[in-house]
């Protein structure tokens, strides 16, 4: 089996990498911002009421909080890689993955609640 690459290709640089990944975690954090905002947006509706508007109300808060504490950490990490003269093996720890993903399925939930409440709403 052939190697995918030579020992003489160059190596790509290791800033614009940092930029790159710092970039789509910026994306995932403000897509899953506009899912809490929309989750907030339908719990806050004068139309809804009860332990629906409470749980959408609850979410995107919780989504919120979760998304500001993911990108205090992804600044820090980012400056203190930025720093390195050597970078670690990886710029996310299991920790960060992991409080993603879940952000990133209650953010998809909040969304479809509130998307399904804006349609039932509608007369």
């Amino acid at each position: 089996m052939s190697d995918p690459l030579p020992s003489d290709a160059p190596a790509a640089p290791p800033g614009r990498q940092r930029e790159r990944t710092d970039l789509s975690w910026n994306r995932a954090l403000l897509s899953a911002a506009a899912g809490a905002v929309l989750a907030l947006r339908a719990g806050l509706a004068p139309s809804l009421a009860g332990p629906v508007a409470a749980g959408l109300v609850g979410a995107g808060a919780l989504i919120l909080l979760g998304v500001l504490g993911s990108s205090i950490d992804l600044r820090r990490r980012y400056r203190c890689a930025a720093r390195a003269t050597t970078l670690p093996r990886t710029l996310a720890s299991p920790r960060m993955v992991t409080g993603m993903v879940v952000l990133a399925v209650l953010a998809g939930a909040a969304g479809i609640a509130s998307a399904v409440v804006e349609l039932v709403a509608v007369p």
